[in-house]
């Protein structure tokens, strides 16, 4: 593949990423009823694998790392992270994805410390 072809799959990932990225609720932002805007789906279940699949959905980590089955994205298939990192590595590279790798364009996840958790606790079911 040419210089211009790897440049040009540069800049439609950056994007992508730009687009429909990867990141959590902004910081501060309200909803129309005046609470702090929240993952709604992820609220309106109990299991923390539900929740963590609701954030893992709504932030748009799918749109990058769909599941195993749907073939291969723009970031590496997530799949058996609990036989590679445990909770607390995984909290790290999700809130500073450069550790892992410094040359990624995953923006860090900017969500609360529960929903961390659960999100967490969802990417350690995908095999």
């Amino acid at each position: 593949m040419t210089g211009k072809n790897w440049l040009t799959i540069f800049f439609l990932v950056l994007l992508a990423c730009l687009l429909f990225g990867c990141r959590g609720p902004e910081e501060g932002a309200e909803a129309p009823d005046g609470g702090a805007r929240r993952l709604q789906k992820a609220e309106a279940v109990d299991s923390p694998v539900a929740r963590g699949q609701a954030v893992y959905e709504e932030t748009g980590c799918a749109t990058c790392h769909p599941p195993a089955e749907a073939g291969p994205g723009i970031g590496p298939v997530l799949k058996d992270l609990s036989k590679k990192f445990t909770d607390e590595q995984l909290k790290k590279i999700l809130r500073d994805p450069r550790l892992l790798n410094p040359n990624t364009t995953m923006p860090a996840f900017e969500g609360t410390e529960e929903e961390l958790v659960d999100l967490i606790a969802y990417l350690k079911t995908l095999k």
